[in-house]
């Protein structure tokens, strides 16, 4: 949802540049970020086939390097 409204932000044409660049790191941030959770949520997937797979947040932060 907030990569769909940066989305419509940057199609406006009452954007300044700064904003615009702001918004787009933004989005790029958001993308990469959720390519990692998707990844990661693979990994514990394949390695946890056979039982429910239990995410703590400390290991999702520690994966996402933040």
């Amino acid at each position: 949802q907030k990569l769909e409204e940066i989305a419509n932000k940057l199609e406006s044409d009452n954007i300044e540049i700064d904003e615009a660049m702001k918004l787009f790191e933004d989005g790029v941030t958001i993308v990469k970020n959720t390519k990692k959770v998707t990844a990661f949520y693979k990994a514990m997937s394949s390695q946890t086939a056979d039982m429910p797979v239990m995410l703590k947040t400390s290991d999702l932060k520690r994966y996402l390097l933040l």
